[in-house]
């Protein structure tokens, strides 16, 4: 069953220290009245100590001072009462974004206490501080004056003097503001994990088995940065182009928008919906994925990320109120196989006073299957051979035509060929797409396989027409231990509406949200492995 831990989880650290190692003793608890001196044993636990673990108060001077992320990492029913606490003969230095508590004679550093109950908490604490900290002992001083002993706390394991440690203080409101921002969606039955920023309401990673198999960055930092290929991003207002970045007609007249890619509007204009900071995540409940075949669900826990876009945002009209729902979950295949199952449902809503607008909402995930540098060896299924042909500049210049550069219905993608960043469509009549598809079938648009890691991948929609693009212009440098992206080093399929359907009277009605309609779609990624 696949359970949501909503946690505040810290983005993934640079490179640990050489020779890290981690013990354990048995400690007791005592409380002392007399004042608190600074420690002169050390830090370190004693060689040869006991692995049984004993309840004790524990003091924390990072991300674990938030009440709601220790609860997110002990799976504890309720939020915890901390109390504000102190040591003596310790101060901080900063491992990246990272407290690192280190001694120092004479150093006093403020934190908050809790008492840890028993080894299952106090393996998922050391679990979510990895081992680039280790476990030492302590007393504490209450805020109230109190002295607590025999406690434990987590201090860095490597070198005191390490280079890659610098001067600095720990900011929680800091932290809270920038980097809570992470929810993850663990498979407890399977190493799969989905993991979501409110940035972008991004989706960072997507694993099957120990393969992460979308792009992405440890941080959100990065993501502002670097993501020119807009990674994981929930894109809108309006995905793919818009021809000259105009709207021709809505509520009765023309609209200028931001041009970002030569005299069009791609992917919301200059700063689209990637690019903005949603709301959230919120839980709502386990629920199930209408339409999803291929095996009993399981799981349903799902969150949801919302987003309010202000008339005239790049350009667009109307006030919308925007949400975006994940739902994760496993399957069964009918060999045993289990499925790591996510869903995405798509919401808007006008709010304001404008009578319509325009909106097209995908997730622009970039796949690799491969486990290496590039998507080569991946053998894909396209589910039609219709796509919309285009000028240079991305623009349809027609209806459907049959896609005749490649056999796309099962072909085996090499370095360069084939080189595809096409518009593919299904065969129902353009006009009848309703601005909701939720009710339209969840069909298959893309399934992929790669032999080596014999990881497969179903990419399924209500949408009328995805775009699958194979990556040519990724180019993205080497940042904090990451090797650079170039290339072919993903994949995307992107279900959607058809490109500049907003200016197409014949493709229109896809995209033009009326008031008091409601806009609507839903994506599935279902990934599994063969080992």
């Amino acid at each position: 069953m696949a359970q949501l831990i909503q946690e505040t989880v810290i983005p993934s650290p640079p490179p640990l220290p050489p020779n890290l190692k981690a013990s354990s003793s048995r400690l007791t608890i005592s409380v002392r009245t007399k004042k608190l001196e600074p420690t002169t044993r050390s830090p370190r636990p004693p060689k040869g100590a006991e692995l049984l673990f004993e309840p004790c108060p524990f003091f924390f001077y990072g991300s674990l001072m938030d009440p709601e992320v220790l609860q997110a990492v002990l799976e504890l029913p309720e939020t915890p009462i901390v109390e504000s606490g102190s040591v003596c003969g310790f101060s901080i230095k900063m491992w990246g974004i990272y407290p690192a508590l280190i001694p120092h004679e004479g150093g006093i550093v403020s934190g908050s206490v809790w008492r840890v109950n028993n080894d299952s908490q106090f393996q998922r604490l050391k679990e979510y501080e990895t081992a680039a900290y280790t476990w030492c002992a302590c007393d504490i001083e209450l805020s109230s004056g109190e002295i607590l002993s025999g406690c434990k706390t987590f201090c860095w394991a490597g070198n005191p003097g390490n280079k890659e440690l610098e001067e600095g203080t720990f900011d929680l409101q800091r932290y809270q503001s920038c980097w809570v921002a992470f929810i993850t969606i663990i498979a407890m039955t399977s190493p799969a994990a989905f993991e979501f920023l409110p940035l972008g309401a991004i989706i960072q990673s997507f694993h099957v088995g120990k393969t992460n198999i979308v792009q992405g960055f440890p941080t959100a930092e990065l993501y502002q940065k670097y993501n020119g290929p807009f990674f994981g991003e929930t894109i809108g207002r309006v995905a793919n182009r818009i021809k000259g970045a105009k709207l021709d007609s809505v509520n009765g007249k023309s609209y200028a928008l931001a041009a970002n890619d030569g005299p069009n509007s791609l992917h919301g204009g200059k700063v689209g919906w990637g690019k903005r900071e949603w709301a959230g995540p919120t839980p709502v409940g386990q629920r199930e994925i209408p339409g999803l075949e291929g095996g009993k669900f399981t799981g349903g826990e799902s969150v949801k990320f919302t987003l309010k876009s202000h008339d005239g945002e790049e350009g667009f009209p109307g006030d919308l109120e925007v949400s975006v729902v994940y739902t994760a979950g496993t399957q069964l295949t009918p060999d045993g196989k289990e499925v790591n199952v996510l869903a995405m449902d798509y919401e808007a809503e006008l709010v304001g006073g404008a009578d319509e607008t325009i909106i097209n909402m995908t997730n622009h995930s970039y796949f690799n299957l491969s486990g290496e540098p590039t998507i080569a060896g991946t053998d894909v299924e396209l589910s039609t051979k219709l796509y919309l042909p285009v000028d240079e500049g991305g623009i349809p210049t027609g209806g459907p035509k049959v896609y005749d550069a490649a056999d796309l219905s099962k072909v085996t993608l090499g370095l360069t060929e084939p080189d595809v960043d096409d518009c593919f469509v299904f065969d129902a009549p353009p006009n009848s797409i309703p601005i909701d598809t939720r009710d339209q079938p969840l069909r298959k648009l893309v399934a992929a396989y790669h032999p080596r890691t014999k990881i497969h991948l179903e990419v399924l929609s209500t949408e009328p027409a995805f775009q699958f693009y194979t990556g040519k212009y990724i180019d993205v440098p080497s940042v904090e231990g990451l090797p650079a992206r170039g290339a072919r080093s993903g994949f995307c399929v992107e279900p959607s509406r058809f490109v500049n359907a907003a200016n197409v009277d014949e493709w229109k009605g896809q995209v033009l949200l009326k008031k008091g309609e409601v806009y609507g779609s839903r994506t599935v990624y279902r990934g599994w492995s063969d080992e």
